[in-house]
């Protein structure tokens, strides 16, 4: 992290920015509402700190066992010790002079409430100031003291360059749930591979929310869902993939999927071409099987 700092700070302190939100639901037909205002003004409040290089008063907000992915982490983060080894760095640092919120969605469903926005940040490096465009997908599970932040992820809306990596622990799937939802997953890229996206459609829920870097913005609903998948039918192809260290975290219906992911392609000098990956996919449980209500992918920094 102490790199991935360097390189785009934002991506550590803009996390825990959004968990400064210790949100108990009001009674009534507007307690929806209400979490999700509270939980923008709690964001704004925190990043202004944050941007000043305190992290301190926002882990002890994170729920124990955590996820973190950073487009500069060569894997996922996992645990709220794990995070406050990243954002030790950030301790003193005047890492951002403002920042935009674009586009800001909560979707609740029970226990578990998904903010997910787009943020412009106009952060420091070496001494100039430049505009830095965001992903953001922070899914929090509602536990006795409130709630609390249970995986998060971050990423730039393009991609960017590509350190090397070091090996991911090997695949862990313990629950019937957890097999249940990786199997649509593997179900859904082994079709995405042959340049079909039609598991991805077929598993969207209507209110699915949305995000890779080829977006400029997070894409809505459905109907806008399957209009981007459909662009590129016939147009992605690979021999091989990998689905890394998959961990599916429960919440009621709800279950967070995330996972370190690369495929390999022929390029047309004969050589493998590896294509690096984060994912989060967050799947409901309705009475059609497990359907998605929100994915984002990432591109890493890391060469596989």
């Amino acid at each position: 992290m102490a790199h991935a700092l360097a390189v785009a700070p934002l991506g550590a302190f803009a996390l825990v920015a959004l968990l400064a939100l210790a949100l108990t639901p009001r009674p009534g037909s507007a307690a929806d509402d209400d979490v999700a205002d509270r939980l923008v003004a709690s964001e704004r409040r925190a990043l202004e700190a944050l941007g000043a290089g305190d992290p301190d008063p926002l882990l002890a907000l994170c729920a124990p066992d955590v996820t973190y992915f950073d487009p500069d982490l060569d894997a996922r983060a996992d645990g709220v010790e794990a995070l406050a080894a990243l954002w030790a760095p950030l301790r003193g640092r005047q890492l951002m002079a403002s920042f935009e919120l674009r586009d800001v969605r909560v979707q609740r469903h029970g226990d578990v409430a998904v903010l997910s926005f787009n943020l412009l940040a106009q952060e420091r490096h070496d001494g100039a100031l430049l505009a830095v465009p965001w992903n953001a997908t922070e899914a929090y599970a509602r536990r006795e003291d409130g709630w609390r932040l249970a995986s998060s992820h971050w990423s730039y809306t393009t991609p960017k360059g590509a350190p090397a990596s070091a090996e991911l622990a090997p695949l862990r799937e313990e629950a019937a749930n957890a097999v249940e939802v990786v199997a649509v997953e593997r179900a859904c890229l082994d079709r995405w591979g042959k340049g079909d996206p039609g598991g991805f459609i077929d598993a969207a829920h209507e209110e699915i929310a949305y995000f890779d870097p080829f977006q400029a913005a997070r894409i809505d609903g459905r109907d806008a869902f399957r209009a981007v998948m459909e662009a590129v039918r016939g147009k992605i192809s690979f021999d091989r993939y990998e689905l890394r260290n998959p961990r599916v975290q429960r919440a009621g219906d709800l279950a967070i999927l995330t996972f370190n992911y690369v495929s390999w392609s022929k390029a047309p000098d004969g050589a493998q071409r590896s294509s690096p990956w984060n994912s989060t996919e967050i799947y409901l449980r309705t009475g059609d099987g497990w359907k998605q209500v929100h994915s984002h992918w990432s591109r890493t920094r890391a060469t596989r």
